[in-house]
């Protein structure tokens, strides 16, 4: 219930964002994180000193995978990552939620791992591969993922 709270609180909190200006257009769900919620907990206890707003770290690991310490007595993770969910949901995002400690079971605080899910690009990069080639283009793999060869932007010409 917490957790389907969150995803409802996230919809209102990307409004009071942009209302306030807090969001800017191109930022999505990893970004909207790492730059706003310090911000609004810092509005929120502007208007309330007696407010104790949680402590939150967000730490970007990679291109599509984010890190997040969380601790507060109140033990609100599962709203925590009912926001998220309900970010990405709002920008048609795929993010995979993985705990590795959590305050509601005994740890010191809770370690969540967010993971942007690419199936787009695991099922889609073959194809955008063939329709280069057919064009009379080259490509040069770069890297792959998941086992699948991925081109990068820019690297393919004719």
């Amino acid at each position: 219930l917490l957790q389907d709270f969150g995803q409802y609180l996230a919809q209102e909190l990307l409004k009071l964002g942009g209302v306030l200006g807090l969001i800017h257009g191109e930022w999505r769900t990893f970004e909207i994180m790492e730059h706003t919620f310090e911000t609004m907990h810092a509005s929120l206890t502007a208007i309330n000193p007696r407010l104790t707003p949680p402590e939150i770290r967000f730490v970007h690991l990679d291109q599509d995978n984010m890190a997040i310490a969380y601790r507060s007595t109140r033990r609100l993770c599962l709203l925590l990552k009912g926001i998220v969910m309900g970010m990405a949901e709002h920008f048609h995002e795929q993010i995979e939620i993985s705990e590795l400690v959590c305050m509601l079971k005994g740890g010191p605080l809770c370690r969540i791992n967010l993971s942007f899910v690419h199936d787009a690009v695991e099922g889609g990069i073959s194809g955008v591969i063939m329709e280069l080639l057919a064009a009379g283009g080259t490509v040069q793999l770069l890297a792959t993922y998941k086992g699948v060869p991925i081109s990068y932007p820019g690297i393919a010409s004719r």
